[in-house]
């Protein structure tokens, strides 16, 4: 009996990531996008994330009332997402954290070529 309770909750565990993964991989599209373009979302772009957003928020407060182990499982992914979309509607200075670690390693690659190029030109 505990063997099938077990299988169940992991394959509903399962059935739940394949539902957010899409969600939290545009939201961090997105929050990438905004950063890049240094400039507010407009038009069916803002339209979308607000509703991908909205999305987002149903999922997690079904999980939270029907399923909340499932939910506190996968909140590391949702409070993930839900900066990310944070970010890409308003750029506040909270980021999640695989955002800020984009970000650093897009600064650091800047930093690199910058450097390259210095050389370059004094060799």
């Amino acid at each position: 009996m505990w063997r099938n309770l077990f299988n169940r909750d992991t394959a509903n565990l399962e059935e739940w990531r394949l539902r957010l993964t899409p969600l939290e991989k545009q939201a961090f599209e997105l929050a990438v996008s905004r950063w890049q373009r240094g400039a507010p979302l407009e038009g069916e772009t803002l339209a979308e994330t607000l509703r991908l957003q909205q999305e987002l928020r149903a999922l997690t407060q079904e999980l939270r009332g029907r399923h909340p182990k499932i939910h506190g499982a996968l909140a590391p992914i949702i409070s993930e997402a839900l900066l990310d979309f944070n970010y890409a509607l308003k750029a506040p200075p909270a980021l999640s954290l695989r955002l800020h670690h984009y970000l650093e390693a897009q600064e650091a690659r800047t930093k690199a070529d910058e450097a390259t190029a210095d050389r370059e030109k004094f060799s």
